[in-house]
C-alpha cells in the first residue's frame, strides 16, 4: 500500500514537474475554480490514498471523444438534439493521472449524492465519455442558452452503449451521473464489497440473491448507500432496505415497482419493467443483509 502511495506522490510531482516544463496545466493540490473535477484515491479499504483536482483545462488537454447527443430513458433530463458532445473517455482520464492498472474502478459522486459506479470491465466494454462540451460550450453555457436541464460541471455520455450482459429481464443498464463534482478511484474488487450478500461465495450461479446483487450495483446502488458505499439521496440506507424486505416483503416489492401507487408524493421513480422474478430477487437479496 505505501509503495502504491508513494508512486501515486512520484506521479503527480511529475506531472507538475512537467507541466511546469510545458506550461501546460496540471493537477493541482487544492480547487482553483468550481468547475475544477476532485479526483479521490482510494485503497481497498476505502481509505483515502491521495486527492487531486483536475481543472477543465487540464481535462481538455487529454485525448478527446466525440459523440452525439441522444434520447435514452435512463438520461431522461438531456432532450434529443444532435448537439455534439466532446470530452475524454474515463479510462484515458483514469491512466492520465494513476499507473495503468486494470483493476481500477471508478466511482462518479454528484451534487444532489446521486452516486454512479463504474466497474472495470464497464469501463472497457462501453467507453463513458466524461463531457466537457455540447456544441463547443460548457453544459452550463448550452443549457442557459438552450433553457434545458444545467447538469453542470460534467456528465457521463457514450458513444453507443450496448449492454453487456442480462439479469433475468433485466439488461445492464447504462450510468448516467450528471452534475459530477468528484470521482473515486478504487480496487475494482472493492467495489461492491460492502453490498455483497453474506456467503455469497455458496450460493449456487442463478441464485434470486445473486441475481438480486447484480441488480442491485445497476440501480440501487445510485441513491442507497450501505456505509461509504453509494448514494445517499435517497435517505434510506441498505439496513433500512433490508429491515423492511425482511418485516414487509411485499411491501417491499410494491414500492420497488410502483412507489408512488402506495406514496403518491414518492421521489424515487417506478421499475415498471421489474417482472415478479426480479422483485422477488432483489426481495431475497436485501433480505440477506436484515439481522
Amino acid at each position: 500500500m505505501l509503495r502504491q502511495a508513494a508512486l501515486i506522490f512520484a506521479l503527480s510531482v511529475g506531472l507538475v514537474a512537467a507541466g511546469q516544463q510545458n506550461r501546460r496545466p496540471t493537477p493541482a493540490a487544492h480547487r482553483h475554480s468550481p468547475s475544477d473535477l476532485e479526483v479521490f484515491i482510494l485503497d481497498s479499504s476505502g481509505k483515502t490514498i491521495s486527492n487531486i483536482f483536475l481543472s477543465r483545462a487540464f481535462l481538455a488537454g487529454l485525448p478527446q471523444k466525440t459523440t452525439i447527443l441522444k434520447a435514452d430513458e435512463n438520461f431522461p433530463e438531456l432532450p434529443t438534439s444532435h448537439a455534439r458532445l466532446k470530452g475524454v473517455d474515463l479510462d484515458t482520464l483514469i491512466r492520465a493521472i494513476y499507473p495503468s492498472d486494470p483493476r481500477v474502478a471508478a466511482v462518479a459522486l454528484c451534487r444532489d449524492s446521486y452516486n454512479s459506479p463504474f466497474p472495470r470491465q464497464a469501463i472497457l466494454d462501453h467507453h463513458p465519455i466524461l463531457v466537457l462540451t455540447i456544441d463547443g460550450l460548457s453544459p452550463h453555457a448550452w443549457a442557459r442558452k438552450n433553457h434545458t436541464y444545467d447538469p453542470m460541471p460534467y456528465f457521463i455520455a457514450y458513444q453507443d452503449f450496448v449492454p453487456s450482459f442480462q439479469v433475468l429481464n433485466q439488461d445492464e443498464r447504462a450510468q448516467h451521473p450528471a452534475e459530477i463534482i468528484r470521482l473515486e478511484l478504487l480496487p475494482s474488487t472493492s467495489l461492491f464489497t460492502s453490498i455483497t450478500p453474506p456467503n455469497s461465495a455458496q450460493l449456487p450461479p442463478g441464485s434470486p440473491v445473486l441475481d438480486g446483487f447484480r441488480i442491485a450495483q445497476q440501480n440501487c446502488i445510485r441513491c442507497h448507500n450501505s456505509g461509504e458505499t453509494g448514494g445517499t439521496k435517497a435517505h434510506r440506507t441498505w439496513q433500512h432496505l433490508a429491515e423492511v424486505a425482511k418485516s414487509r416483503p411485499d411491501y417491499f416489492a410494491t414500492w420497488v415497482h410502483d412507489p408512488m401507487s402506495l406514496k403518491p408524493d414518492a421521489k424515487m421513480p417506478p421499475n415498471l419493467k421489474y417482472d415478479q422474478a426480479t422483485l422477488k430477487a432483489l426481495t431475497r437479496y436485501f433480505q440477506t443483509f436484515a439481522p
